[in-house]
């Protein structure tokens, strides 16, 4: 497997062109790699600390993916501050929702009611608690993408590409958070991989977002500077 080629790929893909950008990609994929070998230590037997596991709740793993959440929240206000853009406080008000949602459990919780209100049965292998979450995760989904769409129809052309990249890359956050999170309830087996596959992948497309949007932060305030 040629890794070199695959890195090339995701910077291509995610448009990720400054050496700086580079650089703090190679270090969140670095620290993704460190917690993923951390987890598989803990699932081999070789430790017995639970907060090792990338799938435990506030765990080490779980704190370091708030972070980049909060970073990409964060540079996504600085954009809005620096060239005021409603698509630019759209796309940190997904982020805060994911920060929200990951650190305070908001989907599961607001699912669990759902579902006891609306008396859920299981189905297809699947809990009556992820229908509720589906539900919310549905609605929240719907509401901040349609604030971005609209957002995006009211911006220029390098802005709606900025949002074609990063709905590209959300797509693939959605594919492990929620499609691989529902296989993984409801697979009677293989819970440990599917658990690392589950929260890994998340993981690592949080990085190269993050990555991404710094890198807009880099040209911007380049452009900025370059205008003075």
């Amino acid at each position: 497997m040629n890794f070199k080629k695959i890195f090339n790929r995701i910077t291509t893909i995610s448009s990720l062109a400054t050496s700086e950008t580079q650089k703090l990609l190679v270090l969140l994929l670095s620290m993704d790699a460190v917690f993923i070998i951390l987890h598989i230590v803990y699932r081999l037997g070789f430790s017995a600390d639970p907060f090792f596991s990338i799938e435990k709740d506030r765990g080490h793993a779980e704190f370091y993916q708030y972070t980049k959440e909060l970073w990409a929240c964060l540079l996504f206000v600085i954009l809005a501050v620096r060239k005021p853009r409603l698509l630019y406080i759209s796309w940190a008000l997904l982020f805060f929702y994911l920060l929200l949602d990951d650190s305070m459990q908001v989907h599961e919780t607001a699912g669990r009611a759902i579902s006891e209100y609306f008396n859920f049965q299981p189905m297809f292998r699947l809990r009556p608690l992820d229908f509720g979450e589906m539900i919310v995760s549905a609605v929240s989904g719907t509401i901040l993408f349609g604030l971005i769409a609209f957002s995006s129809l009211k911006s220029d052309t390098a802005e709606r590409r900025v949002s074609v990249h990063m709905f590209f890359l959300i797509l693939f956050l959605v594919f492990f958070g929620i499609l691989i999170d529902m296989i993984h309830v409801a697979s009677p087996g293989g819970h440990g991989i599917l658990g690392l596959i589950e929260d890994g992948g998340e993981m690592v497309i949080m990085s190269v977002l993050l990555g991404y949007i710094f890198n807009l932060r880099r040209k911007m305030g380049k452009e900025v500077n370059a205008a003075d």
